[in-house]
């Protein structure tokens, strides 16, 4: 990784630039999962953005700058699913464009910066996350900038510019976590990622001056944006009750090889085995042992960072997010890659990326679409539920009506909370007016369940005993998963 010199090369050109990040673009709208991911991209389509709602307490940007872009490409008959699918495309697209951006400004011809846009773009996990709603699509965008912005840093500049491009870095790490609560950890990234290509600590002054920028205007901004928005607490601090939330250290040792597998191995293959191949390959000249170091603790604290936060709560078991917490990784893996292989090598890479990426893809909707496909949505369409029905299910049940265009109100078990009024006095209240209103109360198995979870909270208990104050009968007959309230 030997930085180049002061950048008087153009690099890569612009129009080739903008081709590859459209193409990529077009792949990941063409690739769009017709699932949700998991429960958080339907807490933020369904929850959050069809009930105008733009702020998040831990990841606060996403949700304002979706809005705005649910706006700025609003269509006849789109509704807030493809507009939140279609923003993790441009999002990663986006990302994809600052990679290129970043080679050129490294002074890297296309030989060179189009595989490194490409295994960026092509790697599975990148393409997978901007296939589905989830916020780690949109945080790519912020790590591209990144990564353009610290290529300053990489170069001669001369000292006072230096300066104000750490700066300007810190902003941008600062945004980035404002996307999601995981950019922190770009600051010690992006510092190996600039020793690592300088080979030496003769940035270390700026980079010192970068961090501290980092947490200030980190600090700084979410307390302004709460004033302006009235928040009644601090964003930042609701961020580290985050992490300390899902931050479990029980059980860690047994969720090293499902993680090594789920986390690092899948969605980054074949990148990862193509830059171990790389580095051995370039024996007798291999990269330096401050290089190897620096790179080396970058993966680890990512690692370190995945195998502390995807646990279950339960049993303490690793939790499969598909390399979400180490995206940013693959750009500087494949910037090696990228520099060291020949092009016919590399033509087959991207080849190899690009069906893995479709294989992931395709397998996680067939995982998934059983539980939201239309049979479900289908059973209560035969009910002939109006829009002012509710039906009280638990979240693939939620997920499966929405996709589907089912008419009637979802209340998904995890939202139960805005019904609650705080008693279960208050519940029942709200309930006997919509039945006195002659609007019909629907509850599934799966939602009763989970109303039983004392995981879920004070809310879900008082929704719970609230439902026992209600007759209850069989709405669909034959499975007897769906019960209809009666007052």
């Amino acid at each position: 990784m030997v930085a180049s010199g002061p950048h008087d090369r153009k690099g890569i050109g612009i129009l080739t630039i903008l081709t590859i990040a459209a193409l990529c673009f077009a792949l990941y709208v063409l690739l769009r999962q017709d699932v949700f991911y998991r429960e958080d991209g339907y807490q933020l389509v369904h929850h959050h953005l069809a009930k105008g709602r733009s702020w998040h307490d831990v990841h606060p940007l996403y949700l304002p700058v979706l809005a705005w872009f649910q706006r700025l490409v609003s269509m006849e008959g789109w509704n807030e699913f493809e507009v939140a699918s279609m923003f993790s495309a441009a999002s990663v697209a986006f990302c994809v464009l600052m990679v290129g951006l970043t080679a050129r400004r490294a002074g890297l011809q296309a030989r060179e910066g189009v595989p490194w846009m490409l295994l960026t773009g092509l790697c599975p996990g990148v393409t997978f996350f901007a296939t589905v709603v989830e916020f780690h699509g949109f945080f790519l965008a912020f790590v591209g900038i990144c990564f353009w912005q610290a290529e300053r840093l990489v170069s001669g500049e001369p000292p006072p510019h230096r300066w104000l491009s750490a700066g300007l870095l810190g902003l941008g790490t600062a945004l980035a976590t404002a996307a999601h609560a995981s950019g922190h950890l770009l600051v010690p990234l992006l510092g190996a990622w600039v020793i690592a290509r300088r080979d030496r600590l003769d940035r270390l002054p700026e980079l010192i001056a970068f961090a501290a920028t980092h947490m200030v205007l980190y600090l700084v901004g979410l307390a302004v944006v709460d004033v302006v928005l009235g928040l009644p607490r601090h964003a930042a601090g609701r961020s580290a009750e985050w992490l300390s939330e899902w931050i479990d250290v029980g059980a860690i040792f047994g969720r090293v090889l499902p993680s090594l597998w789920h986390e690092v191995l899948v969605p980054f293959a074949p990148l990862n085995l193509a830059l171990v191949w790389t580095v051995l390959r370039a024996w007798p000249n291999p990269p330096t042992l401050l290089q190897v170091r620096v790179g080396a603790a970058a993966f680890g604290l990512y690692w370190l960072a995945a195998l502390l936060i995807l646990a279950d709560p339960n049993d303490g078991s690793a939790i499969v997010e598909h390399g979400a917490y180490l995206l940013p990784l693959a750009i500087p893996a494949a910037y090696w890659v990228a520099r060291r292989l020949e092009p016919v090598w590399l033509d087959l890479l991207v080849l190899a990326s690009l069906a893995l990426a479709w294989n992931a893809i395709d397998l996680h909707g067939y995982e998934n679409r059983g539980q939201q496909d239309a049979a479900m949505a289908a059973g209560f369409a035969t009910l002939g539920l109006g829009p002012e029905d509710v039906v009280i299910c638990g979240p693939e049940e939620s997920m499966g009506l929405y996709i589907q265009g089912a008419t009637c109100k979802q209340v998904m078990v995890l939202d139960c909370a805005e019904w609650s009024s705080g008693t279960a006095a208050g519940v029942v209240v709200k309930m006997r007016e919509q039945l006195a209103e002659g609007r019909r109360i629907l509850v599934t198995q799966r939602a009763l369940d989970l109303l039983g979870d004392a995981r879920l909270g004070p809310e879900a208990q008082i929704f719970g005993v609230a439902l026992m104050q209600f007759e209850r009968g069989p709405a669909v007959v034959g499975n007897g998963a769906v019960l209809e309230l009666h007052p």
